[in-house]
This record gives structure tokens, C-alpha cells and sequence, in this order.
């Protein structure tokens, strides 16, 4: 894949960076991240180092963790070496110690923790869009130099010395001549620790020191939805679409939100996995999320302050599932314990509501699957099943609910081919809301969706739902109507995080 932009990052810092490599790619910037591009069955360091080779400009996403990384150290060694252009997107207030310093001392900086590093992709876009279009000297007024150690520094750090020692002789002379109550007001300050004086730091190279300037965190900031402090949305981008139409997508869905409420302004986000949506949400990057059902029981499961508050309608309704299908003249299967030891047929292992939900029935009723049956065949789609059922070919078959009824080419198949049973039926897609959220601004939210919902195709298209033809609706839905879901992983002894 040819890329503009080699984007290098920790591991632990994965969230960020499938956030970035969305912005960039979404402003039309090429960009190339492990494990994402990595071939399969390629060579992790020889993809790595071909990459940094074709990549214009090395993007250091720099965090403590980054910090500690001997690979992200490596990676930035060999891009130093080809005479990559270095962007260091500081995300975290703290400095590069050890080999970092040496490198990044004197390099220009995006600093991104003020607030937080969502903030700043729209700058990060335009700094790399300037680089590409040959205009580095652009960067001054975008990044800023790094500060460096400097004997002044510490000079003035000598002088907070005598400074803080002069006021403690001032408080005590006042202690004296107001009595306690002055003293005792003085107390009642509160200190509060530097975020950047954190384990992070701590655990840096010790041979090295360091002054690392601070900022004093607010016990407030910008309210969520403001313009300094925007509602984060992330969705999954899908496959099928194509990205330039997602992004224009995601730009009508923005600018209608604050057509509909001035005072109000979101940030959709596209990613390539859901993971990274479950991860943000958990740690509080993201307030609003498209979610599947296997991952919305996953986040519930880790205890992520978040709740489903609408779910997409669709083909007339708010849920899907399969189905087991037999042959009607088979009377040696009367109920769903009978199918042990029978030939089952399934439209392919991929098929979530052919295969992942009737085999965790199967699990729950009678064991594992490949144990339970003689012999499962994959026939090569849904409405293959129940003409394999009904050739003989295999006695049980599972597909989606009800596959037949759009099987208008084969009449008698509503007949000689019947449902044993149903599976547990799975919600749609549903806009899962951090409870972090204030209930007013989730009502407006809600109600902002529902309409778009049924009077525009955007929303319909980042969730997923590509035919135009299929009438598509959100409704209020609330975590009640995971219960029978739940339910079904649980007997089946299963993690929803395995799916």
C-alpha cells in the first residue's frame, strides 16, 4: 500500500492512533500502522522498516508509554537515518528522557494535552498536509520548538526555592500576630498533584534528569458538547462503502447536529475495529458509539459507565436471528435434542446468525457442536441450507430468520422444509451513550438521531446499512433488551469478548 505518512505509536497507546490514522485518512491522507498493514504472514521488522523507507513524514504519537518503548526508539532511529520529516504529537504533558531527548530536543512539537489530544487532529491534518505540499516551513506556525533544559531554568528553580522560603517565614509571622484562624484558613487550600507527576514518569530511565513543567489541572473544563470540548461519536467504518462517502457522510451528520442545536457541536469518528470504540467509551474518549450487540455485552461486562439508548429498525424490525431447519417428512427429529449425531448444514463459519448463535444453542443445550454432530458441512450461503435439507444432503441446517421466505424460486420449500426451532433473536445495531453524559443532552441527542434517522440516509450509511431500498428507523431501546442475549452466552459458558 503506498502511504504519505508512517504512523508510530505504543502499543498500549492503540486508541489514539486508530483515532488519527481516521482523521488523516479522512482528510485524504495516506497513512501506514501496525498491526493494520502489516501483509499476511509478512515479517513484522522488515514490513516496519519498508514502511518508514516510503513514508514522507514519521509521526511519533509521544506518550510515556512511547517514551519507554524500545521499538517506537527504533522506529524513530531509522526514520532520523532515511531523513523522514519527525512530527511528535505530544499527547501526555511530560518530556523525552534518555535516547528520546537526544533525538526530539530540538525538533518542533504539536503539544495535544489541552484538553485532550482530540482536540488538535484538525491541526495535525493541516501540519501534515503543509509537509506533503511542500510547504514545511509552515510547521513554525503550527508546532511549537521543544523547550530545552537550560541553566536559566534552574536558576529559577533556585529562586521558587528562596521564594516559597520567604513565604513560609510571612505565613508564620501573620500566624503570630492574627492568631490561629488565619493559619488554620491557610490550610484549608487544596494541593493537587501535577497529572504529569505520575507512575509514567516515575517509571522512566533514572540516569537521566529532567524538569518537566507542569500545568495545574481545573477542577472544571469545557462543558461536554462545547466547541473546546465537542460530543465524540465513533463508529465502525464499513468495508463496503466507499471512505470518501463516509467522510462526507459524517460531515452532514456534524454540521446538521449544530444547525439543530447552535450551542452544541459533535465530533464523529470513524475506526477500523471495535475494539477501539469499546476502548475509547470505557475511558471516557468517546461519549456516543455504534455498537454491535456482541460488543455492547462486552463493554456492559467490563462495567463501562454506558447504557444503549436507541437501536436500528430495520426489515421491519429491531432484532435478527436464525433459525434450525429440517425436512418435514423427517419424523426422527422432534425437538432440538434429537439432532445429536445428525449431519448439520450451515451457510459458512463466518455466518454469525447461521453459525456463532445456533452453535452457542447448541453449546448451551447439548455441548460442543463438532462433537454433538457427525458432520458439518458448509453449503456456501443461507439459502443454500435448506435446499441441502431438502436434497438429503445433510438432516439439520441453520440460517438466518426465515431464509425462505425470499426463496420465491423454489415454492414447495415453505412445505418440505420446516423450522424446528429459533434461536435467541440478537438487536440490531444500537447507539450506545456514556453515562458520563448529562440526561438533557441525551434526550437531545436521541431525538437529534431519531429524526435523521428516518429523514436521512447519512446515519443509516455509517452504521452499516447500505440498501437504500430497506426502511430503516432508530428506536428508544434500554439494556433490558440485552437480557435474553446475555442469558444465552451465559449458559452456553461463552464470553462475548471471544466473538
Amino acid at each position: 500500500m503506498s502511504h504519505d505518512v508512517f504512523v508510530s505509536f505504543s502499543s498500549k497507546d492503540k486508541t489514539v492512533a486508530d483515532f488519527i490514522v481516521a482523521s488523516l485518512e479522512g482528510a485524504g491522507i495516506r497513512c501506514w500502522y501496525a498491526p493494520r498493514d502489516i501483509r499476511p504472514g509478512g515479517d513484522w521488522a522488515k514490513e516496519i522498516v519498508a514502511a518508514i523507507k516510503e513514508g514522507s513524514v514519521f509521526l511519533l504519537i509521544f506518550s510515556g508509554n512511547a517514551n519507554r518503548s524500545q521499538r517506537v526508539l527504533d522506529e524513530l532511529n531509522l526514520a532520523i537515518s532515511r531523513e523522514a520529516v519527525i512530527l511528535p504529537f505530544r499527547i501526555e504533558n511530560l518530556d523525552p528522557v534518555g535516547a528520546m531527548q537526544l533525538h526530539l530536543s530540538a525538533r518542533h512539537w504539536l503539544d495535544a494535552f489541552d484538553p485532550s489530544w482530540q482536540h488538535y487532529t484538525d491541526r495535525l491534518v493541516k501540519a501534515i498536509s503543509a509537509v506533503l505540499e511542500g510547504n514545511e516551513n509552515e510547521l513554525k506556525d503550527i508546532f511549537r520548538p521543544a523547550k530545552r533544559q537550560s541553566a536559566r531554568k534552574k536558576k529559577g528553580k533556585n529562586l521558587g526555592v528562596v521564594i516559597a522560603a520567604a513565604l513560609v517565614v510571612i505565613i508564620g509571622v501573620a500566624a503570630v500576630l492574627f492568631g490561629p484562624g488565619l493559619w488554620k484558613s491557610l490550610q484549608g487550600g487544596e494541593v493537587v498533584e501535577s497529572p504529569t507527576m505520575t507512575a509514567e514518569v516515575a517509571e522512566a530511565p533514572t540516569e537521566t534528569a529532567q524538569v518537566v513543567e507542569t500545568v495545574t489541572p481545573t477542577t472544571s473544563g469545557p462543558a461536554i458538547g462545547s466547541a473546546d470540548n465537542p460530543i465524540v461519536m465513533m463508529y465502525l467504518s464499513p468495508e463496503e462503502a466507499e471512505f470518501a462517502d463516509i467522510d462526507a457522510a459524517s460531515e452532514e451528520i456534524e454540521n446538521l447536529f449544530h444547525q439543530e442545536y447552535e450551542d452544541l457541536t459533535i465530533k464523529l469518528l470513524p475506526t477500523y475495529n471495535m475494539d477501539s470504540i469499546r476502548d475509547a467509551m470505557c475511558n471516557g474518549d468517546a461519549h456516543v458509539g455504534i455498537l454491535d450487540s456482541f460488543t455492547y455485552l462486552e463493554i456492559t461486562q467490563e462495567a463501562c459507565p454506558v447504557e444503549a439508548g436507541l437501536v436500528w429498525s430495520a426489515y421491519e424490525d429491531i432484532k435478527w436471528g436464525g433459525e434450525f431447519l429440517i425436512r418435514a417428512s423427517d419424523t426422527s427429529i422432534q425437538e432440538l435434542a434429537d439432532i445429536e449425531g445428525k449431519t448439520l448444514c450451515i451457510p459458512d463459519y463466518s455466518s454469525t446468525s447461521g453459525w456463532v448463535i445456533p452453535s452457542l444453542e447448541i453449546k448451551a443445550a447439548l455441548g460442543d457442536p463438532e462433537v454433538v454432530f457427525r458432520e458439518i458441512i458448509e453449503a456456501g450461503g443461507h439459502n443454500e441450507v435448506p435446499l441441502a435439507v431438502y436434497r438429503g444432503d445433510c438432516d439439520v441446517g441453520t440460517a438466518y430468520y426465515d431464509v425462505r421466505e425470499g426463496m420465491t424460486d423454489y415454492p414447495y420449500i415453505m412445505d418440505d422444509v420446516i423450522i424446528l426451532a429459533r434461536t435467541t433473536f440478537v438487536p440490531q445495531p444500537n447507539i450506545t451513550f456514556s453515562n458520563e453524559l448529562d440526561p438533557a443532552l441525551v434526550d437531545q441527542l436521541e431525538t437529534f438521531f431519531i429524526s435523521l434517522s428516518t429523514d436521512n440516509a447519512s446515519l443509516a450509511l455509517i452504521s452499516g446499512y447500505l440498501d437504500t431500498y430497506v426502511t430503516q428507523k432508530m428506536v428508544e431501546i434500554n439494556d433490558y433488551y440485552y437480557a435474553d442475549l446475555r442469558d444465552l452466552f451465559e449458559r452456553a459458558g461463552e464470553d462475548p469478548a471471544d466473538y
